[in-house]
């Protein structure tokens, strides 16, 4: 990921530094409502993610709004609007390496199942479903021998 993103500053707390954050981070708008997938009540409308994936996914998600002809009932009704992270500091894999939501360039959207509507405008900004509902805007490297 590295290779891809900056090397993550991290603090004598164990975190990535402000600075990085201020650094390698932006925050973008949702157009609609996320509700969060642990706690659904809770709706939030705005997210921290890498500024080198920023334009990008802000183009996701104005191509899944779109879909659903802006129909906040009907993205709900399909769960397209169940968010689960964006930017979470040092996630790691199973393997020990960092993943890309620890660079803010991954999002969980669109429940565990997520609908084509929502699949396809990841793929068609150039973003990999690495799980249901999982997306990744760089495909992680490949674990070494």
């Amino acid at each position: 990921m590295e290779r891809h993103f900056s090397t993550i500053e991290i603090s004598n707390c164990g975190r990535p530094t402000e600075r990085w954050e201020a650094r390698a981070l932006l925050r973008i708008g949702s157009p609609f409502g996320m509700r969060l997938r642990w706690s659904p009540h809770l709706v939030v409308h705005r997210l921290y993610c890498s500024r080198l994936v920023a334009k990008s996914l802000s183009c996701v998600l104005a191509a899944i709004w779109a879909s659903y002809d802006r129909d906040i009932e009907a993205l709900r009704n399909e769960a397209g609007d169940l968010f689960g992270g964006c930017y979470i500091p040092l996630s790691g894999s199973k393997h020990g390496r960092l993943t890309p939501h620890a660079y803010g360039a991954a999002i969980c959207l669109g429940g565990r199942t997520p609908s084509t509507r929502v699949v396809r405008a990841f793929e068609q900004n150039g973003w990999q479903q690495r799980e249901p509902g999982q997306f990744a805007a760089f495909a992680p490297e490949s674990p070494r021998a």
